[in-house]
């Protein structure tokens, strides 16, 4: 009498072995791609942010009150100079604003500059990073 062999279900160590290979091969592949598609994403969130801010003060703040904010919160809540206050047709922005990196943005009023005020982006690495990682409302 012959004995048959009757075949277990299941994976052999070779299938197991060659489906973690293909696993690992497009994880390789995806992750990459996937860390450069964030990085464009926050980059555009905040030129994004940099120009909806920029309106905000252009259009909107200075074009109601005459000048330019002391600082962002005044895009969102009524400066407490009354000269300007009165004349406030805000909110022009619905919280104060931030980049694509979770950082605040940075504003200053420049009297006599280039231009009439800063803004910009510190970029990916924050507060303290070299000027050549910011990123400006008037670069962009």
């Amino acid at each position: 009498m012959m004995s048959v062999h009757v075949r277990k279900p299941g994976f052999s160590f070779i299938e197991l072995v060659v489906v973690v290979t293909i696993i690992v091969l497009l994880a390789a592949v995806a992750i990459p791609g996937y860390y450069a598609f964030v990085k464009r994403v926050k980059k555009s969130t905040t030129i994004s942010t940099l120009q909806t801010t920029h309106n905000a003060i252009d259009a909107n703040f200075y074009a109601d009150t005459g000048s330019y904010p002391n600082n962002l919160s005044e895009l969102v809540n009524r400066p407490a100079d009354e000269k300007i206050g009165k004349r406030w047709e805000g909110p022009y922005l619905t919280k104060e604003p931030e980049d694509g990196y979770k950082h605040e943005l940075v504003y200053r009023v420049t009297k006599g500059g280039k231009h009439p005020y800063e803004l910009y982006s510190w970029g990916p690495n924050g507060e303290g990073s070299p000027e050549s990682e910011w990123i400006s409302v008037w670069d962009i």
